[in-house]
């Protein structure tokens, strides 16, 4: 082992330097890392060796333990550095490098995760592909030194085969990412919401009726798929869809993937039951599962969302929010090098701080003696039994957060991702005005604002990332899809119709960037990208994907404005999305969504600041998916031409109903 301590020569100068922290933090590795650049390329060339990519993030635990058991290992980088060019990539900081190596490590091993460990050609193209890899073997899990050792010597003696091999993979890896030759039957979507359905029935098919989620563990809580079908249920009033949204989001609000003492939520699951977490928490999770929630709140009124919504909102707040608006990425697995060791709790403790108050909260949260993870207890709510706390649980709750704050914390990730604070303060202004949460609003208004002004120049040219004054060279489809959706949700919690107008210019900017205008769809980086492919994102996946989030955008942005153009585009790219939906409905449930909607799917309500204050305020508590509400006073364009502020005006489809002031009639005409 190395002295973390002493810098490593040049790789510590190019790392040091990075934005990334991930990348800062394995600057004084042996290993002499450089970042994916034309300078590490033109090294591999000068040099004739191939490329070692490691591509991981900040609060992945296993890239901790590779980066222990290998990085750090005097050995093994002295044998990755005599034999390849390594080079470190943050997914998080470059989504377009981490989607295109995704795709090659899928095609050759039918499965995916992090770290991801690549061996490629100097260009680039790659031609071997695991995850995680221990130094030496184990099991049926071959070692890195051994892999390292084989490369090479393939890379002398066979390099025309491994150049044939990765010339293949990269054939493969353009037509999978961009779903080349996908081709769709005359009559297979008849019925607009044939498709949205099929995504449904899939996820159904899958749906576990004893602990909730879909699929067998590691399970994700996936709270895109609980709004899928919490939207079905309303089209539809299949109770099935609301059943399964429901009993998901109970298990996950109980379990110990959800963090009962400091709020929020884990990345997922590795068991069936929702109680054993992986204990990373990142910034797009809050967001979902904070919408989710409200959403499921104002179907049911079930007290038990609007707690967690609280929770959730604690947890940012307090732990992930900079202070300027930002919002940090987040918050590592691993505290004093040991997985989850913040969050647990021996019986013990728990007797010492909460004295006589100990016995109830032992048996509310499952505690015993043995503990259930390594000698001490994840904590988990028990199956029965209110999931609001007593106001004597929330004390102890509170007693217990401020012993932890005594502990040494996971680490931190402080980038500022354009996405991601996009998708929080979307989130944030959705329950804010569904919730009549005007701190909520405040909040989010505060985040969409640091974005303007510090993610975007006055072309709309959006950064991706930022990092201690620093900041990424180019933005991803991924942040022009979510910015749009939260300029939306702006615009729908505060009707100033500056953020429709602001929504409608990072649309054209992406069309201009990034729209393909000969198949349709929309590329993850810009088209004048010089990686080896440039993939068009449609599978939804840790969060849905920005092909269907920006489409969703785009149909509500057409039927404000009217604009021709938009109506154009949005066509082509369902035309195009509807190849790749009908050989993955579940994969493609967002998309079904806006497909459904742009045509004909998606209702308008428009209600003028003149109308009755309680048919205003009633519907704002409502839950109205694909609708597009327009609440305030009335601007211009086709939305509002020859309407009276006093009343509230609803088209379903391409009819409307008649102008109303009467609550109880338009509820009657909402159904």
């Amino acid at each position: 082992m190395h002295d973390n301590d002493q810098p490593q020569g040049a790789s510590a100068k190019r790392l040091e330097g990075a934005l990334s922290p991930y990348l800062q933090h394995h600057a004084h590795n042996p290993v002499d890392w450089w970042p994916f650049s034309d300078e590490a390329l033109l090294e591999a060339r000068t040099k004739d060796l191939p490329l070692f990519i490691s591509i991981g993030y900040s609060s992945c635990h296993w890239c901790h333990v590779m980066e222990n058991e290998c990085f750090e290992d005097i050995e093994v980088a002295a044998l990755i550095n005599s034999t390849t060019i390594p080079i470190k990539v943050d997914r998080e900081e470059r989504p377009d490098i981490d989607a295109i190596y995704m795709e090659a490590l899928q095609a050759m091993s039918g499965s995916g995760g992090w770290p991801m460990t690549i061996f490629a050609t100097p260009d680039g193209r790659p031609f071997f592909a695991a995850t995680y890899l221990p130094k030496h073997p184990r099991g049926s899990m071959p070692g890195l030194m051994q892999i390292l050792e084989a490369v090479s010597k393939a890379w002398n003696d066979r390099r025309s085969e491994l150049i044939d091999e990765a010339e293949r993979i990269t054939k493969a890896i353009r037509a999978r990412s961009t779903y080349a030759g996908a081709s769709i039957k005359v009559d297979e979507y008849n019925d607009p919401y044939e498709a949205v359905q099929r995504s449904v029935s899939e996820f159904l098919s899958v749906y576990d009726k004893e602990w909730g989620g879909f699929g067998r563990a590691p399970k994700f809580p996936q709270p895109a798929v609980v709004e899928l079908l919490l939207n079905h249920f309303r089209v539809t009033k299949d109770h099935t869809a609301l059943d399964a949204a429901t009993h998901t989001l109970d298990k996950i609000y109980r379990g110990g993937v959800f963090d009962h003492i400091g709020g929020g939520l884990f990345r997922y699951s590795t068991d069936r039951f929702w109680i054993v977490p992986h204990f990373e928490k990142m910034l797009y999770d809050q967001a979902g599962l904070l919408r989710a929630a409200t959403s499921h709140y104002l179907l049911t009124k079930d007290l038990a969302d609007l707690y967690v919504i609280n929770r959730i909102h604690h947890y940012v707040s307090q732990t992930l929010y900079r202070g300027d608006g930002a919002v940090y990425s987040s918050q590592d697995a691993d505290s004093e090098g040991e997985e989850g060791a913040y969050y647990l709790f021996r019986e013990a403790e728990i007797e010492e701080v909460l004295g006589e108050d100990a016995a109830s909260f032992i048996g509310d949260f499952g505690v015993t003696k043995a503990g259930n993870f390594e000698g001490s207890n994840i904590l988990h709510r028990g199956p029965d039994g209110p999931m609001v706390p007593s106001e004597a649980t929330a004390r102890s709750i509170a007693r217990l957060e401020q012993y932890r704050r005594l502990r040494v914390p996971p680490e931190i990730d402080k980038k500022v991702l354009t996405e991601w604070n996009a998708m929080w303060a979307g989130a944030l202004f959705y329950a804010g005005r569904a919730l009549g949460r005007p701190d909520f609003i405040k909040e989010a208004t505060e985040v969409l604002h640091f974005l303007l002004e510090n993610h975007c120049n006055e072309s709309f040219s959006l950064i991706h990332s930022s990092y201690e004054g620093s900041s990424s060279p180019g933005g991803y489809l991924s942040d022009y899809a979510h910015i749009s959706s939260a300029l939306l949700e702006a615009f729908f919690a505060t009707a100033e119709h500056r953020y429709v107008d602001l929504a409608s210019s990072f649309v054209r900017f992406a069309i201009d960037h990034y729209y393909d205008t000969d198949e349709g769809g929309f590329y993850l980086a810009d088209k004048e990208t010089t990686l080896i492919a440039n993939p068009k994102e449609i599978l939804d996946g840790a969060t849905p994907s920005s092909n269907s989030v920006l489409l969703r955008s785009i149909v509500r942005i057409a039927r404000v404005t009217d604009d021709p153009t938009l109506n154009s585009v949005l066509q082509s790219c369902i035309s195009w999305g509807k190849k790749v939906a009908q050989h993955s409905a579940s994969g493609t449930a967002t998309f079904a969504l806006a497909a459904y909607e742009a045509e004909g799917g998606l209702n308008e309500l428009v209600i003028g600041d003149q109308a009755p204050n309680d048919l205003i305020e009633s519907v704002k508590k409502m839950y109205l998916p694909n609708t597009l509400l327009c609440i305030g006073s009335f601007g211009e364009g086709p939305l509002y031409e020859g309407r009276d502020e006093r009343y509230a005006y609803l088209c379903e489809g391409y009819s409307c109903k008649q102008p109303t002031q009467d609550l109880d009639e338009l509820e009657g005409m909402l159904g």
